[in-house]
């Protein structure tokens, strides 16, 4: 099977994730005969340096910045160069799809559709252009895959009965996230400064704001502090504002990019991870702190719901005070005594989901 990729996004929070996980196993199938990858250059060589054994991989420059006009004219010459071979299917793991000579078959991945369900979080010409993009995926892919059910839910009922088929593949785990080997109390002692850990860049959707005021609610003289990784120092002020708690800065402390070691790391080590998000399409950075066994609050909403039998914790009410004393309710460690989880899903099992689906649609 000849595949191609739209990997624009490599290096890019979720999205990024989603490719690399997902791509990188069929690097290796013997299935796969060549994969032509869409993106920067200089990012996809660094990926591919000791994931390519077999040379299968042809880089296409593609700079154009996503939703642009500029991409979408330049779409179709992509194709004239010497990587010019034909294509049995295409991915495009997010819904920026190509309208002009899009190819056929293909396969579009819709994560959520948080521009379209937290309409005061965005302008209406993103809410718009995010509704006219859909449309299209309607009108070209040959299947859509989704990472939820809640996310298929609010994809189907957009799309109505002229869309394609959606699939809900659901997103993984990478395997390094894993408890300590020792018992935390052993592996990770409790900081002289507990810490409570967000996940997620500065969107209004991902509600950081709320995670200050949780933080505010936890006692200074204990030392309490909030993690943010992925946003940069520069803008913990601006949170702090947003939250109405500008005086709560000091006790912030911005991360920025982290490597998945030191993203792991952080995990373990926090007393909670908070994922306070208005919407989500799956998720992970709760279901991640589950694998490395630390606890994951979310509130109680249905992309939460499909996560509780892996340990994630919903909290029914939006009130910072009610999270922090869910915070405090436990020592440093220490998880819920509830019924058996399920087993975390590993990115592998959606890797191999999504490769069935793309040999499917070849052979439909």
């Amino acid at each position: 099977m000849r595949i191609q990729i739209d990997a624009r996004k490599l290096n890019e929070g979720g999205i990024g994730r989603y490719i690399r996980e997902v791509v990188g196993p069929w690097l290796v199938d013997r299935r796969v005969e060549r994969v032509r990858c869409f993106g920067h250059p200089a990012e996809l060589q660094a990926w591919l340096a000791d994931r390519d054994p077999r040379g299968i991989v042809d880089v296409v420059p593609w700079v154009d910045p996503d939703y642009s006009f500029r991409a979408q004219v330049n779409w179709p010459r992509l194709h004239q160069g010497p990587h010019s071979w034909p294509a049995d299917v295409s991915l495009f793991p997010h819904y920026d799809i190509p309208l002009l000579a899009h190819p056929a078959p293909s396969i579009v991945v819709v994560h959520d559709l948080i521009h379209l369900e937290v309409a005061d979080a965005f302008p209406a010409w993103k809410r718009a252009g995010a509704a006219a993009m859909l449309r299209a995926v309607c009108q070209r892919a040959t299947e859509v895959i989704t990472v939820s059910r809640a996310s298929g839910r609010a994809i189907r009922a957009f799309m109505g009965d002229s869309g394609p088929r959606v699939h809900v593949v659901p997103n993984g785990v990478s395997e390094i996230f894993v408890p300590p080997s020792e018992p935390r109390s052993a592996a990770v002692p409790a900081p002289v400064a507990p810490y409570v850990l967000v996940v997620a860049p500065h969107k209004p959707h991902k509600n950081l704001a709320f995670a200050v005021r949780v933080l505010g609610h936890l006692p200074e003289r204990e030392g309490w502090r909030l993690l943010l990784v992925g946003p940069r120092g520069a803008e913990v002020a601006a949170i702090a504002r947003a939250a109405g708690q500008p005086g709560l800065e000091a006790r912030i402390e911005a991360v920025g990019a982290v490597d998945d070691r030191e993203l792991r790391d952080l995990y373990r080590g926090a007393r909670a991870v908070l994922v306070p998000s208005r919407l989500e399409g799956f998720g992970l950075p709760a279901l991640e702190a589950c694998a490395c066994g630390t606890r994951a609050l979310a509130p109680d909403l249905p992309w939460a719901r499909e996560l509780e039998m892996f340990g994630v914790e919903r909290l029914r009410h939006w009130e910072p005070g009610a999270w922090a004393r869910a915070i405090r309710a436990r020592p440093a460690g220490a998880l819920p005594a509830s019924s058996p989880r399920a087993d975390v899903p590993r990115w592998r099992e959606a890797s191999d989901a999504t490769f069935d689906l793309l040999r499917a649609v070849t052979h439909s």
